[in-house]
C-alpha cells in the first residue's frame, strides 16, 4: 500500500515539477526563457525532477517486490539538501514583488515536496557524518559551472552580466575578490543545513527502533 502512495506522490510532483519547469523556462508560455537554466534554482529542480522521475520507474518496475522505496538513499539526501537551500535563499533574500505561479511551485512547493518525501518513504539511518561532505559536490559543480560560463559565455540576457549570481561574479563590477569568501560561507552554510538533516535522520531513526 505504502509503495502505490509513493508511486501516486511521485507522480504528483513530476507533473507540478514539470509543468513549473517548462514555463519557468518558457517553452510553454511563461515569462522566462531558456536561458534561465543558468540558475541554481533551474538546476536544482531539474535534478530533483530527474531523481523523482529516476524513483517513479523504478518504482512502477519493482511494486511488488520487497525493494526500498529510495533506491538511492546518498543521492536523495543529495537533491534534498540542494532544493532545500533553493527554497530557504528564496525566502530569505530579497525577490521581485510579483513572483509567478511557476515561481511558487520551484521555490516554495517542490523543496517541501521533495523534504516531505524522505519523511514518509524513506528508510531513517541511512545517513553518516561523512554524508554532508559528498552532498556539497551538487553545489561545488554548480559554482565551478557559473565561474567557467562566465568566463566563456556571454551576458545573461536582463542582468547586465556574465554570471548568474554577482557574489559568482568575480569581477571587479561583481564581487571581485570577496567571491571565493561568498562561496566559502555558501559551503559551510551548506554544510551546516547537511548536518541538521543528518541529526534528524538519526533522530528519527532512533524513534522508529523504539
Amino acid at each position: 500500500m505504502k509503495k502505490r502512495i509513493s508511486l501516486f506522490y511521485r507522480g504528483a510532483y513530476l507533473l507540478l515539477s514539470g509543468g513549473a519547469l517548462l514555463d519557468w523556462l518558457g517553452i510553454t508560455g511563461g515569462d522566462g526563457t531558456i536561458e534561465d537554466i543558468v540558475y541554481y534554482t533551474t538546476q536544482s529542480n531539474i535534478l530533483c525532477f530527474a531523481f523523482f522521475l529516476m524513483c517513479f520507474i523504478y518504482g512502477i518496475l519493482k511494486k511488488d517486490s520487497g525493494k526500498p522505496l529510495n533506491p538511492f538513499p546518498g543521492f536523495k539526501g543529495a537533491i534534498t539538501l540542494a532544493i532545500a537551500v533553493t527554497g530557504i535563499l528564496f525566502v530569505v533574500l530579497p525577490g521581485p514583488s510579483h513572483v509567478s505561479i511557476a515561481s511558487k511551485i520551484l521555490h516554495y512547493l517542490c523543496p517541501v515536496m521533495v523534504f516531505q518525501d524522505y519523511l514518509l518513504f524513506d528508510d531513517k539511518g541511512m545517513y553518516n557524518r561523512r554524508s554532508p561532505f559528498l552532498w556539497i559536490s551538487i553545489p561545488v559543480a554548480y559554482v565551478m559551472f557559473a565561474l567557467v560560463r562566465g568566463a566563456l559565455g556571454g551576458e545573461i540576457s536582463g542582468t547586465g552580466s556574465n554570471y548568474p549570481y554577482p557574489f559568482l561574479d568575480p569581477t571587479p563590477s561583481g564581487a571581485g575578490n570577496s567571491m571565493l569568501l561568498y562561496v566559502g560561507i555558501m559551503l559551510g552554510g551548506f554544510l551546516l543545513l547537511g548536518y541538521i538533516i543528518v541529526a534528524l535522520d538519526w533522530v528519527l531513526s532512533k524513534r522508529a527502533l523504539q
